[in-house]
C-alpha cells in the first residue's frame, strides 16, 4: 500500500470536493475544525485536484515542522520545500544556521529560475518576516560552471572569496570550499551535497557532486550554479520578502489572518528593540531591510487566494467535525474497545506506526490479548492521530497510544559526520596514545576550546616529552584519480605566498601562528620524512598554507595528508589496519624526531 491510498478516500469525498470548489472560487475561505493530522490528508486532496502552487504559513515553527512530516509522508514523490528563519534571535551573537540558510537559498533560487511553478511551500511567520535579496542580487552572487569551460582558476578563487566564501582544508558545510592542486571543492547554499570540479588547467572536465564522509562521488553534472549567501547585508541594495517572489496564483493557507498580522509586527517590533539596544549598531544590518514591513505585506496578501484553517472569524465557511485522538492512559484493553466500537460504527480504521520494530511491537500485543480481530498497523509516520467524525476515518499513532514523544524529521538534509564521535573521546584517558582523523596522534591531554575564524572549535591537546604542545591535523585527502601520497603543510610565512593554489592570490598576510615558524619548519620536515620512511608512499613534499585549522593554533602545527580517497589503491589502503599502523608508527616517529630537533634547537 503506498501512501497516497491512504488519502484515497478522501479523494472521492463530496465534502472536501465541495471546499476546494469552494477555494478555488473564492479569495478568502475561513475553515475551522482541524486537528491532528486531518490538515494534511484534506489539503493533499485538495492541492492535487487543483495542481496551484501553495504556500502553508503557520504561527509557530514546531507546528510548521510537523505539518511538513506529514505532508512529505503522504506526498513522498513531490518537491516540498521548508523555509525556515535564518537565526532562532535577531541581532545575537551567534552565527546564522547554515542549513537553515541552504534552505532558504535553495528555494529563493528555485522560485526565480525554475520553470516548475507548482511548489509546495510550508514556512512559519518568524522565517517569513526576514527579508532576502531579490533576483538581480541573488544573479550577482551566483556563477555558473560548466563542463569544457575555461576559466582562470586563480580568478575562481577570487571570485569565492568576493561571495564570502570560506577557503578550509575540507569543505563540511554550506559556505565552504577547498583547493587541492587541479581540483576545486564547494558546497554553494542552494545545494544538499558539495560538487568537486576538477581541471587540466583552465578548462573544467568534470563537475560531480560527493559525500563529505566518504569523499566518494556521487552523480555527474554538466553544469551547476554555485550561489552564495542570499542573506540581506549591509552592501545589499535590492531586497525582497518571500511574497514578492512567489507566483500570482499561489494559494496561501494561514492559520488565522488577524493572529497573522498582530503575530508579524511583535516579530518585527522585538527585533527593532534589539536592534535599538545593540552597542555596535554600525556593524549590523537596519530592521528596516532587515524584516518586512507589515502594511507593505498586508496590501501584497490582497493579490493572493488566502485559505484560513483554524479561522477565529465569525463568519466560517466550513466547520468541520474532527475529534482528537483519545488517550488510553496505555491501557491496551481499552484501546481494543474503542477499535472494536468504530469498526462496528462503520468508521475505517487505521493503526499508524513510526516504523517496522513498532509494527512488530504492536501486532504482538494485540496477539497476546488474543484481539482476534485485530487491526493490521501499517507504516505511516503521522505527528498525531484523528478521528473524521463525517468521512468516518480514524487514523491513531502507535507513539501516542504508547505515550512517547514524536520527534519531526528532516526528510533530506546534509550531514557533517566529521565531528569527534563522543564514545570514542570518553574511552580515552589523559596520557594515552592517540591517532585521530581529524585532530592528531601523541599523548592525549584532553580537549581544548580554540578560536578559528571567529567560531570556537574543539580540538584535542597533545602534550609530549618536557610539556612540548603541538597541533597535528591527520587527514585523507581527495582529487583526480592519478593523484597519490602523501604531504605535510605547514603555516605560510608572513609576506610570503602559499604553495600553488593553497591560498587567496596576493595573500601575504600573517597569522597568529607565524610565531611558531622554526618550530613549524622542524616539524613539518620531520612528520613528512618519518612519514615517507613507514608509509612508502609518493612524496608530495613539505607545503606551506594558510589553512584555518593550522594558522590559528596557539602552538606549533602542521596538517598531514595520509593519501588519496579519490585513488582506487590508496582508498583500500586507508580502509587497512596495517597500512594505518605504518602511518601511526611514521607519525610518531617523526613527533619523537621534532621533540629531539627542538630540544637540541633549544640547547
Amino acid at each position: 500500500m503506498t501512501n497516497k491510498s491512504f488519502y484515497s478516500h478522501f479523494e472521492g469525498s463530496s465534502f472536501i470536493k465541495r471546499l476546494g470548489d469552494f477555494i478555488a472560487q473564492n479569495q478568502s475561505t475561513k475553515i475551522k475544525g482541524f486537528t491532528g493530522s486531518s490538515l494534511s490528508f484534506y489539503f493533499s486532496t485538495i492541492i492535487k485536484r487543483q495542481l496551484k502552487p501553495t504556500l502553508f504559513i503557520f504561527n509557530s515553527k514546531e507546528d510548521s515542522l510537523y505539518f511538513l512530516n506529514d505532508i512529505e509522508t503522504l506526498n513522498p514523490d513531490k518537491q516540498i520545500f521548508y523555509f525556515p528563519e535564518t537565526t532562532k534571535e535577531p541581532y545575537s551573537d551567534k552565527e546564522p544556521n547554515n542549513y537553515n540558510l541552504l534552505q532558504r537559498t535553495e528555494l529563493i533560487e528555485h522560485l526565480n529560475f525554475s520553470k516548475n511553478k507548482n511548489s509546495i511551500i510550508v514556512t512559519h511567520l518568524r522565517a517569513i518576516s526576514e527579508n532576502q535579496v531579490n533576483k538581480n542580487e541573488l544573479i550577482k552572487s551566483s556563477i555558473k560552471l560548466k563542463v569544457d569551460q575555461n576559466i582562470s582558476f586563480d580568478k575562481l578563487n577570487e571570485q569565492l572569496f568576493e561571495l564570502n566564501f570560506r577557503r578550509e582544508d575540507f569543505v563540511v558545510e554550506p559556505g565552504e570550499f577547498a583547493v587541492r592542486g587541479g581540483i576545486l571543492d564547494i558546497f554553494p547554499y542552494s545545494s544538499q551535497t558539495p560538487y568537486r570540479i576538477e581541471f587540466f588547467g583552465d578548462e573544467i572536465t568534470r563537475i560531480r557532486s560527493f559525500d563529505i564522509e566518504s569523499q566518494r562521488s556521487e552523480k555527474n553534472h554538466q553544469s551547476i550554479k554555485i550561489i552564495s549567501n542570499i542573506q540581506v547585508s549591509k552592501k545589499s541594495k535590492n531586497i525582497q520578502n518571500i511574497f514578492d517572489v512567489i507566483n500570482d496564483d499561489t494559494v496561501i493557507y494561514l492559520q488565522c489572518i488577524n493572529l497573522f498580522n498582530s503575530e508579524i509586527q511583535k516579530i518585527v517590533e522585538n527585533a527593532k528593540s534589539k536592534f535599538d539596544n545593540s552597542l555596535n549598531k554600525e556593524d549590523l544590518v537596519n530592521p528596516e531591510n532587515l524584516f518586512i514591513n507589515i502594511n507593505s505585506v498586508k496590501k501584497q496578501l490582497k493579490k493572493f487566494k488566502q485559505v484560513e484553517f483554524d479561522s477565529m472569524s465569525s463568519k466560517i465557511n466550513f466547520k468541520l467535525n474532527i475529534q482528537p485522538q483519545p488517550s488510553f492512559n496505555k491501557s491496551f484493553n481499552l484501546l481494543i474497545d474503542d477499535l472494536k466500537n468504530k469498526s462496528l460504527a462503520g468508521y475505517h480504521v487505521s493503526l499508524c506506526c513510526t516504523n517496522s520494530q513498532q509494527k512488530k511491537r504492536l501486532s504482538q500485543i494485540f496477539e497476546d490479548l488474543n484481539y482476534e480481530d485485530a487491526i493490521d498497523p501499517v507504516i505511516l509516520p503521522l505527528s498525531s492521530g484523528f478521528i473524521d467524525m463525517n468521512e468516518k476515518m480514524v487514523f491513531y499513532t502507535d507513539h501516542q497510544i504508547f505515550e512517547r514523544y514524536h520527534k519531526f524529521r528532516f526528510r533530506k538534509t546534509f550531514k557533517n559526520k566529521l565531528s569527534i564521535a563522543l564514545k570514542q573521546i570518553n574511552s580515552l584517558s589523559k596520557g594515552d596514545y592517540v591517532t585521530h582523523i581529524d585532530h592528531g596522534i601523541g599523548k592525549y591531554a584532553g580537549l581544548q576550546k580554540i578560536e578559528v575564524d571567529g567560531k570556537i572549535q574543539e580540538s584535542m591537546k597533545i602534550i609530549y616529552g618536557e610539556r612540548d604542545v603541538l597541533f597535528l591535523s591527520i587527514h585523507a585527502n581527495a582529487a583526480t584519480p592519478s593523484a597519490m601520497g602523501v604531504e605535510t603543510f605547514i603555516t605560510t610565512l608572513s609576506g610570503h605566498d602559499s604553495s600553488n593554489h593553497y591560498g587567496k592570490k596576493n595573500d601575504k598576510s600573517s597569522c597568529p601562528n607565524n610565531q611558531f615558524n622554526a618550530a613549524n619548519a622542524i616539524l613539518g620536515y620531520a612528520i613528512q620524512s618519518n612519514l615517507l620512511k613507514t608509509s612508502s608512499r609518493k612524496d608530495r613534499g613539505l607545503r606551506r598554507a594558510r589553512f584555518s585549522v593550522i594558522r590559528n593554533s596557539p602552538c606549533p602545527a602542521a596538517l598531514v595528508e595520509c593519501g588519496f580517497l579519490s585513488n582506487a589503491e590508496e582508498s583500500n589502503l586507508l580502509n587497512d589496519k596495517k597500512y594505518l599502523l605504518k602511518v601511526a608508527s611514521g607519525l610518531a616517529n617523526g613527533i619523537r624526531a621534532y621533540r629531539i630537533q627542538s630540544q637540541r634547537a633549544n640547547a
